[in-house]
Formats: structure tokens, sequence, C-alpha cells
């Protein structure tokens, strides 16, 4: 946690000290480092808790996102205001790569508001995995939910590695019907 972010919590009201003594202990949870945090992982995974309940016993889980998900928007704002003000016409691309953005802070329906499109990078067809080709239409149909009909949504494709010509039709079809705007090509080896 670096002191801007500290003293932006603490402006907004939030309870700083709260938030990372329970991100540690989550962060050592997940990496198993005490023998008391590999317990708790145990118990997490063989429990039925939703990452809903998670929430509900700890509150400040949810503070610390949205703490992260509007300082993250605030930037967007910043950055898409400096890049229009000097070319209405440039076209501010978020190129995301995080099937689950808020997990990193970013609200896609809010950001959404500074960006001119969102550019989708999942190279499943690089696999050769058909399953993980299918799949990527539900990343797309969720940014095209939260970014609304009027910002474009662009989806990468990847014609290399192990993709094949049938694969990278069902790619197409799979974006086009989740509701993506255009196609970008990977070619970077």
């Amino acid at each position: 946690f670096c002191p801007h972010c500290e003293r932006k919590a603490k402006e907004a009201g939030i309870d700083w000290e709260l938030i990372k003594r329970t991100v540690r202990m989550f962060a050592d949870v997940v990496s198993s480092a005490t023998l008391e945090s590999s317990e708790e992982l145990l118990l997490i995974q063989r429990g039925s808790s939703s990452q809903a309940m998670l929430l509900l016993e700890y509150p400040e889980l949810f503070d610390w996102l949205r703490f992260r998900c509007t300082t993250i928007t605030g930037f967007f704002r910043a950055v898409s205001g400096v890049i229009h003000a000097a070319n209405p016409k440039v076209d501010f691309r978020f190129n995301t790569i995080w099937l689950n953005p808020e997990l990193a802070g970013l609200d896609v329906r809010k950001v959404s508001d500074y960006v001119d499109s969102f550019r989708i990078c999942d190279y499943a067809e690089q696999t050769g995995d058909e399953a993980k080709v299918l799949a990527k239409g539900a990343w797309i149909a969720n940014v095209r939910r939260q970014a609304g009909a009027e910002v474009p949504v662009i989806a990468a494709l990847a014609p290399r590695g192990k993709a094949t010509v049938d694969l990278i039709k069902k790619a197409v079809k799979t974006v086009a019907l989740a509701g993506a705007d255009g196609l970008g090509f990977g070619f970077y080896d």
C-alpha cells in the first residue's frame, strides 16, 4: 500500500488499518504463509461460503474493492481529459487482460464513461482448446453489458500457435454473438 492510497482512503473515511490487516490476512491465506493461514485456506476451500458470504464477514474487503475502483476510475477520468483536450479524435482504448477486472480495481461500467473503446485481450485460439475459445464469449458479453451499447468492444483473435481454421471460425462466431463490435488479430510471434 502506498502512502498516496493511504491518504486518499483516510480522506474518504475508510478504516485503512483494518483494511491493511484484513488484506494482509487474506494474502497470507492465499500464499499459505503460516500454519494458521494454511489451515484457514483449507477451511475456505472445503467450505461452501460464496464470495458474497466472505464480503459479509469482512465488509472492509468490499470497502477496499470500492475504494480501488473509485480511485482507478478517477485515474481514467484524468487521463481521458488530458488525451481528449489534446486531440478529441484520439481513441482512448483500454486493452483489458482481466477476466474479473473488479479484482484489479477496474469497474468497467464506470470506466466506460472515460474510454472510447475496450479491447478484450483473450488469445484462446492459440491454445488449440475449443472449450477455451467458446468460453471467451462470456468475458466479452460481460464487458458488452457493463460498457453499454455505445462503447465499442473489440475482441482479440490469435491466428497463431495451435489455432486452426475451424477454431478461428468458431471464435469469430463466438465473439460476434457475445456482442463484439470488431476484431483485432494478434500476430506477435
